[in-house]
């Protein structure tokens, strides 16, 4: 196997490039959730996050999600004091209930301390409920959180191209440093979220493979 691919690395950081989407993931219009028949999915991304909204059809039902290392954890132990209720499951999920001018608000995070990936955890999931009906309905949305399935369909379809080049490619010493210096470029982006950063740096490092074949 060529060295490229040990930069290439990375890529997959547990990355999955050929399962491509379920069949959940490509009704709902949202790769990394899967959705009830009739919610809307409205993404949003901010300078350091992955953030937006899930609404129930009839727009009664409104969750909101913010994922990655600088959106903080909404909840956790450090929050069980000011819920009404507050539940673990296992090291990673951490729910609670909080009472908010007088109104109900459902808050979930999952964390992964293995995970060093900074766009993937903490993943935050919120909502004003009305009953326990909306809660089963939140945690079923939240739960099907697919980490692996975060990445840019686009920057996907670029990392199976250095990957399908890579046994073709016959680079000297001079493109290959260029190569690993880009790589670890990559591999940065990848880890902070900066995905269109990342394509850039993946459309360089794949002119250079086709280059010099």
């Amino acid at each position: 196997m060529n060295k490229i691919l040990l930069i290439f690395l990375l890529l997959m950081v547990g990355l999955n490039l050929g399962g491509g989407l379920t069949q959940e993931a490509v009704h709902s219009a949202v790769d990394y959730l899967t959705l009830p028949e009739g919610f809307v999915h409205q993404p949003r991304m901010t300078k350091d996050s992955r953030a937006g909204t899930v609404i129930s059809q009839d727009g009664s039902l409104t969750m909101y999600y913010d994922i990655g290392m600088m959106a903080g954890m909404h909840m956790g132990p450090h929050k069980r004091s000011t819920c009404v209720w507050y539940k673990e499951y296992g090291p990673n999920i951490a729910e609670g209930l909080l009472e908010v001018d007088r109104k109900k608000q459902w808050v979930l995070t999952i964390t992964n301390p293995l995970d060093k990936t900074a766009w993937r955890y903490p993943a935050n999931f919120w909502a004003e409920i009305s009953d326990e009906k909306d809660i089963q309905t939140l945690e079923w949305i939240a739960l099907s959180y697919k980490p692996d399935q975060m990445l840019p369909a686009t920057l996907k379809r670029k990392f199976q191209q250095i990957e399908d080049n890579d046994g073709r490619w016959s680079g000297n010493g001079g493109s290959m440093k260029e190569v690993e210096f880009l790589g670890e470029s990559l591999k940065k982006d990848l880890a902070a979220g900066r995905f269109k950063e990342a394509e850039k740096t993946a459309d360089k490092i794949l002119a250079i493979i086709l280059e010099v074949q």
